[in-house]
């Protein structure tokens, strides 16, 4: 390490061992030693390296505007990647420059991991992506889960043998579990590596501690307790909530704002399906390909939105089970199936709206670019025409959405009136 820009990198890489780390130089992103052998591998690039002969340094980059189909590539065969920028040029102003004198202040902006993937080319628009933290606690498992390209962050506390059942139904790509956890059921690193292609990281037991865990949740909700979300009293998934929230704080390095709320998932107007009834209905994937082609999910699903195609999985995945929720729900539909003109009507003006949770998360996490606020602006323009057509609809369930939504004419506006006509690409 003789130049100090490689004891710069050595430093940054030993606070990142478990993830690929990429060093911005310039317009590039590079990689030293393994990091360059696995990278050139998985990649397909060119494996070079910095100075020759005994001191020779493996080394392999690629362009900082290309990186995202890299690290999806990364991603799927099963790493993380660290995101390091140079903060400022030689002059020190916040720049992404070629250093030209000393050395450029370096540090790791975001590191990505199958379970906080926010881009779009990375996500299925009408999946879910759920980072899970699990915690046995005597005879009870707290699950904990969220969805950070949508904000929804739910808890629930489980008996050992429902473990299989909710595995299958939340369908991880991430599990968080303590360093010395212990499962004697079966072998639960193997199930969900194999069954679920789920990433598997452990944290310090110290952070699964319920003190430290509701001291990180109440720090992160601005409160002084969890009772305003009926969670004060929660079991094991209060402790698997805080090391879940302290996992994002330590990886994403930003304001998680747009996780404004912590839900107990409920059970009890639900029809809590087993392992293997959900794989041999083919609710939402074929028991041979494991494809949604072929499911039942992919027939039913005439969604026209990317938040109402996530809403319908979740649905058929864990279904109503009371009298009275059913036929609300039948009362809508048969509404909307004998007024074939208002139904398609409705379908007609939700073909004109993006996918504003996940837009929304973008921008508070200031990754949103022009196209993202645009969008935005397209999809809430259409609202007050949908809140009128709705306004004629006398079902229980039918007249509730329409007294509940929200035109947000004020964050139009205030977007309408901030952009130009033709705004960039890129938002600085």
């Amino acid at each position: 390490f003789s130049t100090p820009m490689m004891q710069q990198y050595m430093n940054i890489k030993r606070k990142h061992e478990d993830a690929l780390l990429f060093f911005r130089m310039g317009d590039f992103y590079e990689m030293f030693y393994d990091d360059a052998r696995i990278a050139a591998k998985i990649l397909g690039i060119t494996l070079t390296s910095r100075a020759k002969g005994e001191k020779a340094i493996p080394m392999a980059g690629i362009p900082h505007h290309a990186a995202e189909s890299y690290i999806q590539k990364l991603i799927k065969a099963g790493y993380k990647v660290a995101i390091c920028e140079q903060l400022q040029n030689d002059s020190g102003k916040t720049d992404s420059r070629t250093e030209t004198k000393g050395i450029v202040e370096r540090d790791v902006i975001r590191v990505i991991t199958p379970g906080t993937l926010t881009e779009d080319t990375m996500l299925n628009d009408k999946d879910n992506n759920y980072l899970l933290s699990l915690f046995l606690n005597d005879d009870k498992i707290g699950l904990s889960w969220v969805d950070i390209s949508t904000g929804k962050f739910m808890v629930q506390d489980i008996i050992k043998n429902h473990l299989l059942d909710e595995l299958t139904r939340i369908n991880p790509s991430e599990c968080l579990l303590p360093e010395n956890f212990v499962f004697k059921e079966f072998d639960l690193s193997e199930r969900l590596s194999v069954d679920f292609n789920a990433m598997i990281t452990n944290r310090a037991d110290w952070e699964f501690s319920r003190e430290t865990a509701y001291s990180k949740l109440t720090s992160h909700f601005d409160t002084s307790s969890l009772e305003g979300f009926g969670c004060e009293d929660i079991g094991p998934s209060l402790s698997a909530a805080g090391a879940l929230i302290n996992y994002l704080d330590e990886t994403q390095k930003t304001s998680l704002n747009h996780i404004n709320k912590i839900e107990k998932f409920s059970s009890h107007n639900r029809l809590i399906l087993d392992c293997s009834t959900q794989q041999s209905l083919e609710l939402v994937k074929t028991a041979r390909t494991h494809q949604r082609e072929g499911s039942l999910l992919s027939i039913m699903d005439q969604t026209k939105t990317p938040m109402g195609g996530r809403l319908l999985k979740s649905w058929l995945i864990c279904p109503l089970c009371t009298s009275r929720d059913i036929r609300s729900r039948q009362d809508g539909i048969e509404e909307l199936y004998n007024n074939k003109n208002l139904c398609k009507e409705i379908g007609e003006i939700l073909r004109d709206v993006y996918d504003i949770e996940r837009i929304t998360t973008k921008v508070s996490f200031g990754r949103a670019n022009a196209r993202d606020i645009i969008s935005l602006k397209q999809s809430l323009s259409v609202l007050p025409k949908l809140k009128t057509t709705i306004s004629v609809c006398n079902s229980p369930i039918l007249k509730s959405l329409h007294e509940s939504l929200d035109i947000l004419e004020e964050v139009r506006v205030l977007i309408s009136t901030a952009l130009v006509s033709e705004p960039p690409h890129s938002i600085r």
